[in-house]
């Protein structure tokens, strides 16, 4: 049975028009209690909890908010990246064990939020390439996917580009 998430409908949460990501947000490909998306989705999911890996400003969002930021860039950016990667999966692993669902976004859901997710599957056991099947825009930063992933690659969606900020080139 398809997993559908609800959207709420209110003129009282404003998304900046700047990060409209014109897609719906997707069903983690190994938890469908899981939602994966872009900045926008934050404001309108029908969630219990939205984990944000951005800042966010001070607007209120319709659900419990968790601020993990994490940045989209190489290690100096992130020197306890792993601390961070496995905060945030297992944050999502005890709100889903207590019952929750949960939206989890950065600003355009294209490196941050399925590189957080593919470390999730690693955590359930499962293929963390997986997670990319449904996000056909996702577009992980090599140096954080590989890092989330433990260098585990989707033949279609292998990122390309150095993704670390110092011209070097990732091949994992």
């Amino acid at each position: 049975m398809p997993v559908v998430l609800h959207f709420l409908r209110s003129s009282r949460t404003r998304c900046d028009p700047r990060w409209r990501t014109h897609h719906g947000p997707v069903a983690h490909s190994h938890d469908d209690g899981v939602f994966l998306g872009g900045y926008d989705g934050a404001f309108t999911a029908d969630a219990d909890t939205v984990i944000s890996l951005c800042r966010m400003g001070s607007e209120r969002l319709p659900a419990e908010h968790i601020e993990n930021w994490l940045i989209d860039d190489g290690p100096a950016a992130n020197p306890n990246l792993e601390f961070l990667l496995d905060d945030a999966v297992r944050t999502i692993r005890d709100l889903r064990a207590a019952g929750g669902t949960v939206y989890l976004h950065c600003v355009e859901g294209m490196s941050r939020t399925p590189s957080v997710a593919a470390r999730y599957s690693l955590l359930l056991g499962r293929d963390p390439r997986e997670v990319l099947d449904p996000m056909d825009w996702a577009k992980p930063n090599p140096f954080l996917w590989a890092t989330a992933t433990d260098g585990a690659w989707h033949a279609e969606h292998r990122p390309t580009g150095d993704g670390l900020g110092d011209g070097r080139r990732v091949d994992p």
